[in-house]
């Protein structure tokens, strides 16, 4: 329930085999046993949700900051498998304390929010990209190479 909890409300089953260490029977079985309790319901054939977010969210609080972070990398590297939405990557890669990658999406983004004329989502999420650049806390060796232009966008 950890892995589904870290994916969000709802999920489909391609991304938790994704992200989860565990084979398909046994996913199989965890998914059969929430279902069973009512936890998590079928939408369509490969998707699922949460039955209330505060199910969801008691499972993500549940978990160590660590824990949390490790399993929104393994969420970020399967949903990059899947092609997900820039938007959901950059949450993913910010709660993963990734800020390559985090400023990477956000730009990405913001400018898929601006393509859609939604002007304050594309702020946030050039403000997200900013603000990965800024806190930066990396070894000045050891930091990120991105281009003046992508800094200047």
């Amino acid at each position: 329930m950890s892995i589904a909890a870290v994916i969000g409300r709802s999920f489909t089953f391609d991304v938790l085999l994704r992200a989860s260490e565990q084979d398909e029977d046994a996913l199989v079985q965890g998914l059969d046993e929430l279902w069973q309790r009512r936890i998590v319901r079928e939408q369509g054939r490969e998707a699922y949700d949460f039955s209330h977010e505060k199910l969801r969210e008691g499972a993500y609080l549940a978990l160590s900051s660590a824990r949390r972070r490790l399993l929104h990398r393994r969420v970020l590297s399967a949903l990059q498998a899947v092609v997900a939405p820039a938007a959901q990557l950059a949450y993913h890669a910010l709660h993963a304390g990734l800020k390559d990658l985090t400023f990477h999406f956000s730009i990405v983004a913001g400018d898929d929010a601006m393509r859609l004329g939604a002007v304050h989502e594309a702020v946030a999420y050039y403000e997200q990209a900013q603000r990965a650049l800024v806190e930066d806390d990396s070894i000045p060796d050891e930091r990120h190479s991105f281009s003046l232009d992508e800094v200047h966008h």
